[in-house]
């Protein structure tokens, strides 16, 4: 059975609460994520049931992250949704390390950290690799600015949009975004509409949570303070792939 995250949020023993942290800029204020309702035409929620069996993209999800005892609930949503969309664009996804931009936009302490400062450092720096620095290296663990040079341009998020309502919300999902979003101190990531009101979504508390990783959340549930950004990126591994062989 899946999970259902609307009305109780229940944390996993070891697991942080409240690492989630409200944005720091106003909605639809982000400069690199303009507001989703100004780039792209909103759907009316009276009309998703048109649309809702279009788009399925939990199939694209690869690997079912596991944050563990870090506060890295946003950075493991952002990442989760990045490897996602290189699997849609029919990539072999790269196992990504969300440890490697926390330990920047953590502020060096491990206690959570906001979704648009997050996507902001990811649409500039990328994010690197786990086979390039590995989560055993720890969650607040810099990575030297080379490794970034080198490996993090690949990774990088290159389109996003500010989502500030639910038919923003809901619109992205059926154009096919995947989108993250925060709630109760939590952040995880939509991947598609189950119908007019819930969506299904992909948890960061490994396999062993939910149904394999994967819950439904009401989207009246989404609080817009901590932020929810459709986003999607354009892969192309080959020279990544060349410098690794």
């Amino acid at each position: 059975m899946i999970a259902t995250l609307s009305d109780n949020l229940v944390y996993p023993d070891g697991y942080m609460a409240n690492a989630c942290l409200p944005r720091i800029t106003l909605p639809g204020q982000l400069a690199c994520a303009p507001r989703f309702e100004e780039k792209i035409e909103t759907i009316p929620q009276t009309e998703w049931h048109e649309y809702i069996d279009d788009v399925d993209n939990r199939q694209y999800i690869k690997w079912m992250l596991d944050q563990k005892r870090a506060g890295s609930c946003a950075w493991e949503a952002l990442a989760q949704g990045m490897m996602g969309n290189a699997k849609k664009q029919g990539l072999d996804p790269v196992l990504l390390n969300p440890y490697s931009g926390y330990a920047f936009t953590s502020g060096g302490v491990d206690r959570g950290s906001n979704i648009d400062t997050n996507l902001e450092f990811a649409m500039r720096k990328g994010c690197l690799p786990e086979a390039i620095w590995p989560r055993s290296k720890g969650a607040l663990a810099k990575a030297p600015e080379e490794l970034w040079k080198k490996y993090g341009r690949f990774f990088r998020i290159d389109e996003a949009y500010d989502c500030t309502s639910t038919a923003e919300t809901g619109t992205a999902l059926i154009r096919g975004f995947m989108v993250q979003f925060g709630w109760r101190g939590h952040s995880c990531l939509l991947l598609h509409l189950i119908d007019q009101y819930r969506a299904l979504f992909a948890n960061s508390w490994s396999e062993n949570w939910g149904d394999m990783g994967f819950g439904i959340i009401n989207l009246s549930s989404v609080n817009y303070m901590y932020g929810a950004f459709a986003f999607r990126s354009i892969f192309d591994f080959t020279d990544y792939y060349a410098l690794v062989a």
